[in-house]
């Protein structure tokens, strides 16, 4: 197994080549490539670009359902707390 760096890095691709290649930003790159959470449908899309599979990648930190409704729950809360 081998993470999303080291997968990017042997297709010869900078961050920013990656991304758009496949069609995210490069904060979602480096965030995978940190071990920081990301969608799910990032993990998919990212290794569907670099031809591998999401089992044969190591080191991405995937979102669950809840974490993602907290999230969202979280942002909805603070833009009705700021009555600017």
């Amino acid at each position: 197994m081998k993470t999303i760096r080291e997968l990017r890095l042997e297709a010869g691709l900078t961050q920013t080549q990656l991304a758009f290649k496949v069609g995210v930003s490069t904060a979602v790159i480096s965030r995978m490539e940190l071990g920081k959470p990301v969608l799910p449908a990032y993990v998919k899309i990212v290794c569907d670009g670099l031809n591998v599979s999401v089992n044969e990648v190591e080191g991405v930190v995937v979102y669950s359902a809840l974490a993602q409704a907290q999230r969202r729950d979280e942002k909805k809360r603070r833009k009705n707390e700021c009555a600017c």
